[in-house]
């Protein structure tokens, strides 16, 4: 059927006006949407489109320093640059261009592109990767001059931790490590800990030491700028995100606060530079009216600038290959039998429990028999007769051989125990070893086996089972020398400030036999220290030891540990010191000259000044 001509014209109209209809309606939803974008919403879209633009850059906070008990720096943060890429930014091409440059600019070998290649692969997600630490001024001149052509390239500002005095006082200070995934994903578990929330990827914290234990403290609170970027992540220094976004305003960052420590960096140095010529051991000078520790050394250290800004592959090698074990902290987690150190609580208990008085003598033939098991005294000639204080004045063995036979190895203990000896000092500044005080239920307890009188005379001469540290040592020195425990601290206390003092049940006159023995030892003919602890400027008091140490591995005995323990002035005890270096020998030739220099240094800074 056809249609006449003006059904068709009708027809036609028909469509031109539905055609129109469709479009108006297109029209007017178009238009409503760009009213919800723009008007409705436009405020929204406005912040997220600027927000685009503007990237949040980190302004580190500089870590707070740690200074010693007279101000002078030993750990600080100097500026440092370092070249960044954004991985998230690159093309392939870019990369590909960038790498070029960069290789020209920091002179990378072939294999060193390809390592940095894949380091930025491997990253691809990340913002910030790290490319090259403390570049030259002169590099970075070279990069800022063709910033516009390095997209995704920038120059971050990095406070470095700066150690000045090298390896002194390493095992005090610790060091930083750089924060990895691990670590990171570890702390967004952590539940509670706001604080966490400030470390980011390659943010480097204290894992080790004093950098450890004020982390909190030394670290302070990173600021933030909002800079605007163009298309292509530049930054366009003449747009400012605040006027884009008033909300976008930039954080001050906040200086991590100083830590003033109570050591002595002088005496510090004077420690190390007299433990030189040894392989290891460790030592500490003590204030003993106030637990202060003026100096701790433990040998071997390490460089804790090394870990500055990520060890290095062939230094951990180097500390890894070192059977000495650098990293290891004797001085708190190291424990020794300690010889003949330990004469002095076997004299208190003896004395106290009146298993022997003060003027009874007990003849020394250089030996001493127990059934059929004979010991040996350090003199093979024997000492002759012997009473408490020229016991310990000569460390006679077989006097203290005698005398803990009478006591019996459970009132030892409980004697030892009276200075601690056995358990943690409360440093409070890294977990410490706690030793061992041994007993009769100890040994039945751990051997399933009686205790037997053969191993009570080598703890009563310090010896066998019994182990202790140094720093245990030093104050129990000053628990002898002052009738009181003090809990040892590596912060400076103020003047005045509370101490927490732990009395010692030591009678006056048991006291004073004891410290005369340990006069004697140093400052007349004849004591074991005589030669090798007298000093001209300072009158010291002390006890010499030598360890026995055995290899069960190589099932030989090896050098001996040398010991000494000492406080001064002899008359007015103001600190006390202990030491043991590890199979040196004989405490009075080698261990005692490095606590004298020591108190001659302390009489120069504290009693001449």
């Amino acid at each position: 059927m056809q249609l006449s001509e003006d059904n068709r014209k009708e027809f036609f109209e028909i469509r031109i006006y539905i055609c129109i209809a469709v479009f108006l309606v297109l029209f007017f939803l178009i238009l409503a949407r760009v009213w919800h974008l723009q008007i409705f919403n436009g405020k929204r879209w406005r912040v997220f489109s600027e927000a685009n633009r503007i990237e949040l850059k980190k302004i580190p906070a500089v870590r707070g320093k740690i200074v010693d008990r007279n101000g002078v720096i030993l750990a600080k943060s100097s500026p440092s640059f370092d070249l960044m890429i954004n991985a998230q930014k690159l093309s392939n091409a870019d990369k590909e261009r960038i790498l070029v440059f960069l290789g020209d600019v920091f002179d990378w070998s072939t294999e060193k592109k390809e390592t940095v290649r894949n380091k930025i692969e491997r990253n691809s997600n990340q913002s910030k990767i790290t490319l090259e630490r403390d570049i030259t001024f002169d590099q970075m001149s070279k990069i800022l001059t063709h910033q516009y052509d390095l997209h995704g390239v920038n120059i971050d500002y990095e406070p470095t931790r700066v150690y000045p005095y090298g390896v002194l006082a390493s095992h005090i200070l610790g060091y930083l490590g750089e924060i990895g995934k691990k670590e990171l994903n570890r702390m967004k578990e952590d539940e509670g800990t706001a604080d966490n929330r400030q470390y980011g990827l390659g943010d480097y914290w204290g894992v080790y030491g004093i950098e450890k234990k004020h982390e909190n403290v030394l670290r302070g609170k990173h600021g933030t700028l909002p800079v605007v970027e163009d298309a292509r992540g530049r930054e366009l220094s003449d747009e400012k995100a605040y006027d884009l976004l008033p909300s976008f305003q930039e954080q001050k960052p906040i200086s991590g606060q100083d830590v003033k420590l109570s050591i002595d960096s002088r005496l510090q140095k004077v420690f190390e530079d007299a433990f030189l010529k040894h392989e290891s051991g460790a030592a500490v000078l003590l204030n003993i009216e106030t637990g202060e520790i003026l100096a701790m050394l433990s040998y071997p250290n390490f460089k804790p600038q090394e870990f500055a800004r990520g060890v290095s592959t062939q230094y951990w090698q180097e500390i890894n290959k070192n059977n000495l074990n650098p990293m290891y902290n004797r001085a708190v987690k190291g424990v020794y039998p300690p010889g003949s150190t330990f004469k002095m609580i076997t004299a208190h208990a003896a004395l106290e429990e009146k298993v022997i008085g003060p003027e009874d003598k007990i003849f020394c033939p250089g030996y001493y028999r127990l059934g059929r098991e004979v010991k040996r005294c350090w003199n093979r000639g024997g000492h002759g007769w012997m009473n408490a204080k020229n016991a310990i004045k000569h460390s006679c063995d077989v006097y203290f051989y005698e005398v803990g036979r009478r006591l019996g190895i459970d009132k030892i203990a409980e004697y030892a125990r009276k200075y601690d000896l056995g358990q943690v000092t409360g440093i409070q500044y890294q977990p410490e070893a706690k030793g061992l005080v041994p007993d009769s239920k100890w040994k039945r307890k751990v051997y399933e086996q009686p205790w037997v009188a053969g191993e009570t005379l080598s703890v009563a001469i310090g010896q066998g089972y019994l182990q202790t540290s140094v720093l245990q040592m030093a104050r129990m020195v000053g628990g002898l020398a002052k009738g009181y425990l003090v809990t040892p601290s590596l912060e400076y206390m103020e003047i005045n400030q509370k101490v927490n003092r732990k009395k010692v049940d030591l009678p006056n006159e048991i006291q004073e036999i004891i410290l005369q023995g340990m006069y004697d030892v140093v400052n007349t003919p004849g004591g074991t220290a005589y030669w090798g602890g007298r000093s001209n400027k300072i009158e010291i008091a002390g006890k010499t030891g030598t360890a026995q140490v055995v290899s069960f591995r190589a099932k030989k005995q090896l050098e001996d540990h040398a010991w000494y323990v000492a406080y001064a002035p002899a008359q007015d005890p103001k600190v006390a010191a202990a030491i043991i270096v590890e199979h040196g020998g004989h405490g009075g030739a080698v261990a005692a000259p490095i606590i004298k220099k020591v108190m001659d240094a302390y009489k120069e800074y504290y009693i001449d000044e």
